[in-house]
């Protein structure tokens, strides 16, 4: 696995943004996104944070969008597929 995290805002339904790491470009293939290291945006982790938990699973139906900002060599957009929604 790649040790290269790029951070972004995650914004999902029924909670308010917050941010995480993602590994890789979220594969629209699949039916989730992986995200690492989930916390506030001032801080802080988010009330349904499990201690010693490394990664969460976020299906695509309750991903509003993905805000991340641009970076060298990076990908500008993560799709959110369209069948999802």
């Amino acid at each position: 696995m790649s040790t290269n995290r790029r951070r972004v805002v995650m914004h999902v339904d029924g909670e308010e943004p917050f941010l995480a790491e993602l590994v890789e470009s979220p594969d629209p293939s699949l039916p989730f996104v992986q995200i690492f290291n989930p916390t506030k945006p001032g801080g802080g982790t988010t009330e349904w944070v499990t201690r010693g938990t490394i990664s969460y699973l976020f299906s695509w139906s309750h991903i509003k969008y993905i805000e991340l900002a641009p970076s060298d060599g990076a990908e500008d957009v993560y799709p959110i597929p369209g069948s999802y929604r």
